[in-house]
């Protein structure tokens, strides 16, 4: 039997969107999967969008958590596959394939893919590369919803801190470059990821938030504060763009 892949969604108040999440994942070919989806209570029609599809969902919780790394950690305690995915209810997979192509690879610790990331813009890809301290002071190297990863490492690196609330996710891949977990690249893309989720709208905690967790894995203050100082010119430089333009 093909290994098992937990796919795990964390929603709360997401009727717009949640569908397309679910039926990306039950959609996929590949034959062996969990999925498990983690509200946080939703007030909208989030679960009765959910309950079309309870006899193809293997584990729903709805209930109010702390946040959204407080609902990943409780969906990371429920999985039993050897791999564990992260699909956000605003994000879904770009064709039926990915869990196979992504079955087809391991044994892996992390493995990153490409990530569609949609705007009212348009599209842009964002392409994975490898862990590099020098450069992580400046961002990740690849986006969280399309890593892919070994149960193992989760086990032996923890689960998400909960002392972040936009940048944990961050965090957590930041402590796995810092133990030598092995980072493996496929050429694919993965997910469709829109834009415009709690890391965009809180942009500058954002930032705030990863520079904190680079100090606190790699102690350089000073490649932190130039991150910082980078990444927000970046930001407004490009909000100025987008007006004249």
């Amino acid at each position: 039997m093909s290994i098992k892949i937990s796919v795990i969604t964390v929603v709360y108040n997401g009727q717009d969107t949640i569908l397309d999440t679910i039926e990306s994942v039950l959609s996929q070919t590949h034959d062996n999967i969990e999925y498990i989806i983690i509200d946080g209570g939703s007030t909208d029609a989030t679960l009765d969008i959910v309950r079309k599809y309870f006899d193809k969902i293997s584990v729903v919780v709805s209930e109010p958590d702390n946040g959204i790394y407080d609902a990943m950690n409780k969906g990371v305690m429920l999985a039993t596959g050897e791999v564990v995915a992260i699909l956000n209810a605003d994000d879904y997979y770009v064709n039926q394939h990915v869990l196979e192509n992504i079955s087809n690879c391991y044994p892996f610790d992390i493995l990153a893919t490409s990530t569609v990331v949609e705007s009212n813009e348009g599209s842009a890809v964002f392409h994975p590369s490898h862990f590099d301290v020098g450069k992580l002071y400046l961002r990740m190297p690849f986006m969280h919803p399309s890593s892919f990863v070994s149960r193992k490492v989760y086990e032996r690196i923890g689960l998400y801190s909960q002392k972040y609330s936009l940048a944990a996710d961050c965090d957590f891949l930041m402590r796995c470059s810092k133990r030598g977990v092995e980072l493996s690249i496929l050429d694919m893309e993965s997910v469709y990821m829109r834009s415009g989720g709690a890391s965009d709208t809180g942009y500058l905690k954002g930032r705030k938030e990863y520079y904190s967790a680079y100090c606190n894995n790699f102690g350089r203050r000073f490649w932190a504060s130039v991150g910082f100082l980078i990444s927000i010119a970046e930001y407004y430089a490009y909000k100025v763009y987008r007006r004249l333009f």
